[in-house]
């Protein structure tokens, strides 16, 4: 009898994780300069935010609302009250920060 090897069993997909993109983590708070839904919009403003104030803030882009949804983030906080005082020292910098809020990853 002639016996057949078993088939190989089919390989895992692989993941492909976006390098513009940064994963939340569970419970920090983050102060939001905007939510985008086009990558390439979140991307020129984190790249003119970093050249103006890349010594001050550090600005990440995080998937919102699953993957449909682009959110610039200028900090990642524990608290939100540390989000706070960060929003308050960044206001007395430049009108640019006028319009920030906090976001709290659950």
């Amino acid at each position: 009898p002639v016996v057949e090897p078993a088939p190989a069993p089919e390989p895992e997909p692989v993941v492909v994780k976006d390098p513009d993109v940064s994963d939340m983590t569970p419970g920090a708070s983050y102060v939001v300069w905007g939510v985008f839904e086009q990558k390439a919009n979140a991307l020129k403003y984190k790249s003119i935010i970093e050249r103006k104030y890349g010594n001050v803030v550090t600005p990440t882009i995080y998937h919102h609302r699953g993957d449909t949804l682009y959110l610039l983030a200028l900090a990642e906080k524990s608290t939100r009250n540390q989000c706070l005082a960060f929003m308050e020292e960044l206001y007395e910098l430049d009108g640019l920060f006028d319009d920030m809020w906090i976001f709290t990853n659950k």
